[in-house]
């Protein structure tokens, strides 16, 4: 039996569950290192600021896709739905922060004024600002200098680091500011159902879903659900939570000593066989082979 605290834990991974993250989170990465980050569309409270130090990465925001390559910066609106993965299977490197909106000011003046139409627009997902920009390399050494600052840890280093990240703002919505921002469709029902849909699987994943039930979730049609899991996602519902349950059973793979079999069931898998079939076409290896690599 796999306990409930692993499966809690498997799914954050992926999820970028709510309260999962510090207030300040900033590091270094290599995505192919991350490849369980690469498939699952997800949202969090989150700010995300992203800086490619090496190569390109592929991002998909909701129904947007754009290809950041090295010296671009990207800031993604907190609730976004988005993935990313390596541009043609190349490794990226880059640097990566998580910002919880609670750590900026909290003086309501300058707050409505130039917080809020920056980041509470919700027409607008992201910022890309590109390497032929001179303010790109500027954020981005704002960025590394978080994550320097968060490193050390020497006392009172999350002062430093909020202190960085308002300036970083600041140039932002220098670059970016509300008059300039195009008007774009603001998102409404669509995405409010898709978000409903892609919960209901990441609670209910372990149980027999229905392509019926995840339409439901979404109080929409069955046609409409294929319809939003198309534009949002690229993929179709029950592909969507075949990947899910792939990557939870991959993080369990990881992080527990529990037999293929138990593993199958919890992930929501009708037999052993099936799973080890669904495993081996989607990464070349079965279950106990890719366990094996891991030792």
């Amino acid at each position: 039996m796999i306990s409930p605290d692993a499966l809690k834990s498997a799914a954050a991974i992926i999820s970028s569950a709510k309260g999962s993250s510090p207030p300040i989170s900033a590091t270094i990465s290599t995505i192919s290192s991350q490849a369980h980050l690469q498939m699952i569309s997800h949202w969090h409270d989150e700010l995300e600021f992203i800086y490619i130090l090496d190569g390109k990465m592929d991002f998909h925001i909701e129904e947007k896709i754009l290809t950041a390559s090295r010296g671009d910066f990207l800031a993604i609106h907190a609730s976004a739905m988005h993935r990313s993965a390596p541009h043609n299977g190349e490794d990226c490197r880059f640097i990566r922060a998580l910002i919880h909106p609670s750590l900026l000011t909290e003086n309501q003046s300058v707050r409505n004024r130039l917080l809020s139409p920056l980041l509470g627009n919700t027409s607008r997902r992201c910022f890309l600002v590109p390497s032929a920009s001179p303010d790109a390399p500027r954020l981005g050494a704002l960025l590394q200098e978080i994550n320097r600052t968060n490193e050390k840890h020497l006392p009172g280093f999350e002062l430093e680091s909020i202190g960085l990240l308002h300036i970083l703002l600041a140039r932002l919505y220098a670059l970016f500011p509300p008059e300039k921002q195009t008007q774009e469709e603001m998102p409404g029902t669509d995405i409010s159902a898709q978000r409903r849909m892609v919960a209901y699987i990441s609670h209910h994943y372990p149980e027999k879903i229905s392509l019926a039930g995840i339409a439901a979730a979404g109080s929409v049609s069955r046609s409409k659900c294929c319809q939003l899991f198309k534009k949002y996602m690229q993929q179709s519902p029950i592909d969507f939570l075949n990947r899910y349950r792939l990557e939870i059973s991959r993080n369990l793979l990881d992080s527990t000593e529990n037999s293929i079999l138990e593993i199958a069931n919890a992930c929501g898998f009708s037999s052993q066989s099936y799973y080890t079939k669904m495993f081996s076409e989607k990464f070349n290896c079965t279950p106990t082979q890719y366990r094996s690599r891991l030792f």
